[in-house]
């Protein structure tokens, strides 16, 4: 055997230039994979805090009754469940399937989740029109809830103060799914941003309101939380005129499994 050692073939595979390559973006995807799951989670969190955040405060008042307080903490402990299914949600994103995210369809009745969603934003300008007698869908309640709670606070963000905001349901041609939607009559999307607006971090710059915060996760998730329940996630949008963002999710029926 001579002074050097015999070089090692596997060696010299790490060292191929292909090799490091694709390393070097497996561990790129990895960092950016645990940045998104953290901007996500902040994102995600903002609306309950800011909840908790106002039970809190009222229930300092010294004037509020015993019933009002009973409301209240039932509203904390409402959005403490929030919290805890964000963190479960956000960890299983990387594994987009029903079983990661805890998706557990029930019958649902949309005016259950459109008056939750209502409680979330309370003193904001939102019209809800939701007929009562529609049929029940077949959903998990909180997801539906996660994603109207998106759709309203984007339709806020983007729209002149105490500009309206419409949040509405219909039965579907054919009846077998429901259309859950929301207008806002604010600043639109340009067609240029459309075709991209699904995607993870992508963010419609308006020049004229450059102030508004976020980190354009919201939407991606909505579309996962739909798409993992058979439903759909699209929109329509006039640049200077408004948005409609709505979803479709099948209807229950006796015979669903």
């Amino acid at each position: 055997m001579g002074p050097f050692p015999t070089p090692d073939p596997t060696e010299d595979h790490l060292l191929d230039p292909d090799v490091l390559l694709r390393e070097n973006q497996r561990l790129r995807r990895q960092v950016e994979v645990s940045n998104q799951l953290m901007a996500l989670l902040t994102h995600q969190i903002s609306t309950p805090l800011t909840s908790l955040q106002g039970c809190l405060d009222l229930l300092s008042e010294p004037d509020l009754s015993a019933a009002q307080r009973q409301e209240f903490l039932a509203l904390l402990r409402q959005q403490m469940h929030q919290l805890q299914r964000l963190l479960t949600e956000v960890l299983a994103l990387h594994q987009p399937d029903s079983e990661s995210l805890g998706t557990c369809p029930q019958p649902l009745s949309v005016c259950d989740v459109v008056c939750d969603t209502l409680d979330l934003f309370p003193g904001a300008p939102i019209q809800a029109t939701v007929d009562p007698d529609l049929p029940l869908i077949l959903a998990d309640h909180w997801q539906v809830l996660q994603v109207l709670t998106n759709l309203v606070s984007n339709a806020l963000k983007y729209s002149p103060e105490a500009s309206p905001v419409l949040l509405g349901a219909d039965l579907c041609a054919g009846g077998h799914q429901l259309k859950i939607w929301v207008r806002d009559y604010g600043l639109g999307i340009p067609v240029a941003d459309q075709p991209y607006l699904f995607q993870h971090f992508y963010r419609v710059e308006h020049t004229d309101r450059t102030q508004i915060r976020g980190t354009g996760l919201g939407l991606a998730l909505c579309k996962l939380l739909i798409e993992n329940q058979g439903g759909t996630v699209d929109f329509e949008s006039t640049h200077g005129e408004g948005s409609l963002f709505y979803f479709t999710l099948p209807v229950y029926s006796s015979a669903s499994p």
